[in-house]
C-alpha cells in the first residue's frame, strides 16, 4: 500500500472513533463461503452497514455527507487530480466492508455519473496499482447518488475479479469485438450481463467501454444504464468488468425474504448481510 494512503488510514483511525470502531469490528466479523452459480463467493455479517444504505437522491447539498462541509468533523482527505480539472478527495470509508476501504469523492457536488469520469478511475488504478476501483451507478447501489464518487479496495478482495482474470489468462475466450488495443468479452461464469474488457491504454479502453454503455438499454428517467463497474491494472494492462443490471434488487426484497445489500461488492461475489438472520440463511 502506498505510504500516503497508509498514513491517511492510520491518522484517521487515531482521531475518528466511529471509523476506528468499525475497522476494529471488521477484523472479527463472521464470514462464510458459498457458491453462487459457479462462483466461489463470500457472505459477511456486518451490522454497521445498516447505516450505509443508499441515500435519497434529493439530499440538499448542505446535508451531503460526501461534501467537505457536510462530512464529520473528524474526517479529512488526500487530494487526487482527475482529468480536465476534476478534483477528488480520497477518504476513509467509515463503514468498511474490506480492510483499507476508501471512498474517492468529487470535490464538488455533482451527480453520480460514469460519463467523463471513467478515465479518472483508470488514473487512480494506475497510481495505486494495489487497488481495484469500483463504481455504483446512481440507481444501482450508490449510497449518495447525488454526489459523484467511486470506491477502492484491495484487488484480491473480490471473487469475481479473480475468476475473470483466471478466465482471461487461459487465452481460450474469444472477444466479442476489438477496438485498437482494447478487447471486449462476455463472461458467463457467474450471472448474465457480466462483460470483461482489457486494453493497453486508457484511451482505447474508454472508447470501448462507452460503446458498450451506449448499447445497453435505458429505462425512462435514467441517464445511464443500471451498472456496476470495476477497474484495475493487471501487469501492463488496464482491465475492467461491468455488471449490467435490470433491477437494483431481486424479488426476494419485495417478498421480505432478504435485506442483503446489492451494490458493486455483491455483484462481484462478496455479499454483505447487515442482519444476522440474513447471514444465517445465506
Amino acid at each position: 500500500m502506498s505510504e500516503e494512503i497508509q498514513k491517511l488510514i492510520g491518522d484517521q483511525l487515531s482521531v475518528w472513533p466511529l471509523a476506528a470502531a468499525n475497522f476494529r469490528a471488521l477484523k472479527t466479523v463472521s464470514r462464510k463461503k458459498v457458491r453462487v452459480f459457479s462462483l466461489p463467493a463470500t457472505v459477511q455479517f456486518n451490522p454497521s452497514r445498516v447505516a450505509s444504505s443508499p441515500a435519497a437522491p434529493d439530499i440538499p447539498n448542505q446535508n451531503c455527507f460526501l461534501c467537505e462541509d457536510g462530512r464529520p468533523k473528524e474526517q479529512f482527505h488526500l487530494p487526487f487530480d482527475g482529468r480536465k480539472g476534476r478534483k477528488y478527495h480520497i477518504q476513509v470509508n467509515p463503514y468498511p466492508i474490506f480492510p483499507n476501504h476508501l471512498v474517492i469523492a468529487r470535490g464538488e457536488h455533482v451527480p453520480q455519473s460514469i460519463w467523463h469520469n471513467f478515465v479518472d478511475m483508470m488514473d487512480f488504478a494506475r497510481e495505486y496499482p494495489e487497488y481495484l476501483v469500483y463504481y455504483n451507478g446512481p440507481q444501482a447501489g450508490a449510497s449518495a447518488p447525488d454526489h459523484m464518487h467511486f470506491q477502492a479496495v484491495y484487488r484480491d478482495e473480490l471473487p469475481l475479479r479473480k475468476a475473470i482474470d483466471a478466465w482471461l489468462d487461459k487465452g481460450e475466450c474469444e472477444p466479442l469485438t476489438v477496438q485498437q488495443d482494447a478487447s471486449l468479452y462476455l463472461y458467463d461464469g457467474f450471472c448474465r450481463g457480466i462483460y470483461a474488457l482489457r486494453a493497453d491504454t486508457p484511451k482505447s479502453l474508454a472508447k470501448l467501454f462507452y460503446r458498450l454503455v451506449d448499447c445497453a438499454p435505458l429505462e425512462p428517467g435514467q441517464d445511464e444504464p443500471l451498472l456496476n463497474l470495476y477497474v484495475y491494472t493487471y501487469g501492463t494492462e488496464f482491465r475492467c468488468f461491468v455488471a449490467l443490471r435490470r433491477a437494483l434488487r431481486s424479488h426476494h426484497y419485495a417478498d421480505g425474504v432478504s435485506s442483503i445489500t446489492c451494490g458493486a461488492a455483491e455483484m462481484a461475489g462478496y455479499f454483505v448481510a447487515p442482519f444476522e438472520n440474513d447471514f444465517a440463511s445465506a
